[in-house]
């Protein structure tokens, strides 16, 4: 299990998250006073692919420390719990991270993953997967979890006019205020015809 802070320049902590690869899901929490919580605009895989936003990776002793409500047994064990047996869909741009939960959605993902895999052109982003650490991605096998590339194109067919959750991958960045809404941002790119690989992960929550 790794942990990870917001630590502020007088050293206060405001939040912790913990993030493991478990053999049939990615963890990814945060502690929100009284339970652990699924992170689902991945902070933590924002900072492992760009370093960003601002956190720090810190010990389990320092989250102890700092939380220990966090780490009680009957806190701590629902890292253990069972898959809900739903999905969710991350689609992961240069700026944007979008959430889905739509079955349609789902299904979309699904379809188009399926094809890019039966064609043979299934193919993961290794420098930031941390699922490849555990297994690599293979074209007749499990892709759940795997950073994968994406078209925008297929971005767009995926999405159409479903709603999406689209958060900026560090909301607290300057340019992120600057830029304003998300979704506008994203409708922009929409609009433009962008051409720039995405990234999606298939989780399951």
């Amino acid at each position: 299990m790794r942990y990870f802070a917001k630590i502020d320049m007088q050293d206060n902590v405001s939040r912790i998250y913990r993030f493991e690869v478990q053999p049939e899901k990615i963890l990814e929490e945060y502690w929100d006073g009284s339970t652990w919580v699924w992170d689902k605009h991945a902070l933590i895989v924002g900072y492992l692919m760009i370093g960003e936003p601002d956190l720090d990776e810190v010990s389990e002793a320092f989250a102890r420390e700092k939380f220990p409500k966090a780490f009680e047994p009957q806190n701590f064990e629902k890292v253990f719990a069972a898959d809900s047996g739903e999905y969710a869909i991350r689609l992961i741009g240069s700026s944007l991270i979008g959430v889905a939960f739509e079955k349609s959605i789902v299904e979309r993902t699904f379809d188009v993953l399926a094809d890019k895999m039966k064609a043979g052109n299934l193919k993961c982003f290794t420098w930031w997967c941390e699922r490849c650490k555990v297994s690599q991605l293979e074209l007749d096998g499990d892709y759940e979890g795997h950073v994968l590339v994406l078209s925008f194109l297929n971005v767009r067919k995926i999405v159409r006019a479903m709603p999406v959750d689209w958060q900026w991958q560090d909301p607290t960045s300057e340019w992120a205020k600057n830029q304003g809404d998300p979704v506008e941002e994203f409708e922009k790119l929409v609009a433009k015809r962008s051409r720039p690989n995405w990234k999606v992960q298939v989780l399951k929550i």
